[in-house]
C-alpha cells in the first residue's frame, strides 16, 4: 500500500494539477479508528533514532507479526463505523519544520535560506508547461521534498470531508495533545487501561529532539513573520489548508 501511493504521489509530481488530487493514505487501525498521516504533522516529543536500510519498512511491530494472533488481546465494543482521524499543523510550523529537515540537516535545497526556499517551492509548484513538468521529474531534491509540502488537504480527501474527519491540531503542549487523544479514544470506545498505556509516551518520553531544534525553529517563525513576502508564498503554497482548516 505505502509502494502504491509513493508511486501515484510520483506520478502528481510529474503532473501540472498536483493540487487538484487527493492522497489515499487513510490507514486502518483494527481498534475502530482510521488514520490518516501527514507529513511534517507528527508529534516531536517522542525520541527516535534514525536508522536508513533497505530492509527497513514502514510497517509497526504489530504489523510486522500479524497483529500477534496468539497473544490475549484486549476486546471492546467498538464503534460500528470506524472514526477517522488525522493530526494538522500551523501551515507556517509545517513549513518551518520541513526547512529544518530537508535545508538544515540533509542539506538537500543548495544553500536556500527559508525566503528563497518558500520563493522555489511556489513558483516549481504554479508553472505550467512541458519545461517545468520536466523540471519537476528530473529535479530529485523538488521530488524528496515535494511529498513533505504538500497542503494537508490533499489527503485523504480531507479538503473536501473536513467533517468526517475527528481533527487534532498539533501543540507543542504535551498536555492538550494527552486530552485531545484521550477524547478522540473515548469517542472510539477505547478502554481507560488501553488509551492511558498507547498515551503514556505523551507524558514520560523525554522532548531532548524538540528542545534542541526549538530555538532555530523560533529565530525561521521570526524571520517569516518580519517577511510579509515570504508570508504571502506561504499562504499561497497552503491556501487551501487556510482556508478549509480555519487556520488564522
Amino acid at each position: 500500500m505505502k509502494t502504491l501511493i509513493l508511486n501515484l504521489f510520483i506520478l502528481l509530481v510529474q503532473s501540472k494539477h498536483l493540487t487538484k488530487y487527493s492522497i489515499p493514505a487513510l490507514e486502518e487501525t483494527y481498534v475502530g479508528l482510521k488514520f490518516c498521516p501527514i507529513p511534517k504533522t507528527e508529534y516531536r516529543g517522542i525520541p527516535f533514532k534514525r536508522q536508513y536500510s533497505a530492509k527497513k519498512t514502514g510497517d509497526t511491530v504489530c504489523e510486522n507479526n500479524r497483529f500477534f494472533p496468539y497473544r490475549r488481546k484486549a476486546f471492546w465494543a467498538r464503534p460500528a463505523t470506524p472514526i477517522k482521524f488525522t493530526l494538522v499543523r500551523d501551515p507556517v510550523q509545517r513549513f518551518v519544520s520541513l526547512y529544518e529537515h530537508f535545508c538544515d540537516r540533509l542539506k538537500a535545497c543548495k544553500g536556500r535560506d527559508i525566503h528563497h526556499f518558500a520563493k522555489w517551492i511556489n513558483n516549481v509548484r504554479h508553472h505550467r508547461g512541458a519545461k517545468w513538468r520536466k523540471y519537476r521529474k528530473a529535479n530529485l531534491d523538488y521530488r524528496l521534498i515535494a511529498y513533505h509540502m504538500v497542503p494537508q488537504t490533499n489527503f485523504c480527501q480531507l479538503g473536501s470531508r473536513t467533517k468526517s474527519f475527528y481533527i487534532i491540531r498539533y501543540s507543542d503542549n504535551k498536555t492538550a495533545m494527552y486530552g485531545a487523544f484521550m477524547r478522540l479514544f473515548r469517542k472510539a470506545h477505547i478502554p481507560l487501561g488501553v488509551a492511558r498505556r498507547a498515551l503514556g509516551h505523551l507524558r514520560k518520553s523525554s522532548t531532548r529532539h524538540a528542545s534542541q531544534n526549538e530555538k532555530r525553529a523560533t529565530q525561521l517563525k521570526v524571520e517569516i513573520a518580519k517577511t510579509p513576502h515570504t508570508v504571502a508564498l506561504i499562504r499561497s503554497i497552503y491556501k487551501e489548508d487556510y482556508k478549509k482548516l480555519n487556520f488564522p
